[in-house]
């Protein structure tokens, strides 16, 4: 069987679901240490896609709402499921929420309260972008875990990771550049416009791309983001950008390529994602800013250099 149709096969297995029994086993082992040794988890959330019975338990060892030793999981999960329960009883006597509240905003609100932020217009302050940028994540989320509490702390977890990766986003947004230096045409349009410069603050990157891609797609993302990879965000962007060039090079603002990343086509969104996490692995998984294409700074083996790699040509 050749390689093209051996990659085929892994993808299209990939995408309706189905993970290799080696994978699983590898992970079933991993899961099984006492302690959990995350170090290795997390180099296998960067090789593989987690299978997703898997996909709540790890990513809550990752972000550590769980323990490495498993002796205790039953009693700190229980406390964790309680004290979002007791922070949603107090907002509810005290009128903040209510039975129709929408249930992300509900999960949204207890997060301001229990990070000292909740504020007496809260109309206003769920407009806010880290409002707004936290409750996309626990929408997307609601698709992908199974209770309100699970969905809270997995939540909390990678805003926090997300933010502290973009105290300084300058080396994200320069690896960006280098990224879309193979379309100079395009990457000329977004510096002479400004477009690019912006782009560094976006939104996309504080709420990890939630809103942009479907539920299922996004997941295999943050596989990558929550093993360790920041970097991987840029590689989206960039993909994204590269395959809405006929509409990116007619915006003029940073939020009109934003609304045409954020209305991609599912068939898009596919093309875009896979070809984004792709051309991460070929350029050896690199994690965290500061190293791009080809420098050597991820866990894959035999990664490709920088030079030479194609986003694709063609519009979907």
């Amino acid at each position: 069987m050749g390689s093209s149709e051996r990659n085929f096969r892994s993808h299209y297995y990939e995408k309706v679901g189905f993970r290799g029994v080696e994978e699983k086993k590898s992970l079933d082992l991993l899961l099984g240490e006492r302690p959990i040794d995350l170090a290795r988890i997390h180099n296998f959330c960067l090789r593989f896609p987690l299978p997703g019975i898997y996909r709540a338990q790890v990513w809550q060892l990752l972000l550590r709402v769980l323990p490495v030793y498993t002796t205790s999981t039953e009693w700190v999960w229980r406390e964790r499921a309680e004290q979002f329960r007791e922070s949603e009883r107090a907002l509810t006597v005290t009128k903040r929420i209510h039975t129709g509240t929408d249930k992300a905003v509900r999960v949204t609100t207890v997060w301001l309260l229990e990070r000292n932020k909740l504020k007496f217009d809260l109309t206003s302050q769920l407009k806010e972008p880290s409002s707004e940028n936290f409750t996309a994540i626990v929408t997307t989320l609601y698709y992908l875990v199974s209770t309100p509490e699970e969905v809270y702390w997995i939540a909390r977890g990678l805003y926090s990771f997300l933010d502290s990766c973009l105290v300084d986003p300058r080396p994200l947004a320069d690896c960006l550049t280098k990224l879309l230096g193979e379309e100079p045409v395009l990457l000329s349009h977004l510096e002479t416009s400004g477009v690019l410069r912006s782009l560094q603050y976006t939104q996309l990157w504080a709420r990890g791309f939630a809103g942009v891609f479907q539920p299922c797609m996004l997941a295999r993302l943050w596989d990558k983001l929550l093993g360790g990879s920041s970097k991987v965000l840029v590689y989206v962007l960039a993909s994204a950008i590269i395959r809405c060039r006929t509409e990116v090079m007619a915006a003029e603002t940073q939020e009109e390529v934003i609304s045409i990343i954020s209305n991609m086509k599912e068939d898009r969104q596919e093309v875009v994602l896979t070809q984004a996490m792709d051309l991460w692995e070929m350029d050896g998984c690199p994690l965290v800013p500061g190293h791009c294409v080809g420098e050597g700074q991820g866990v894959a083996e035999g990664a490709w250099p920088g030079t030479g790699r194609k986003w694709g040509t063609k519009e979907q």
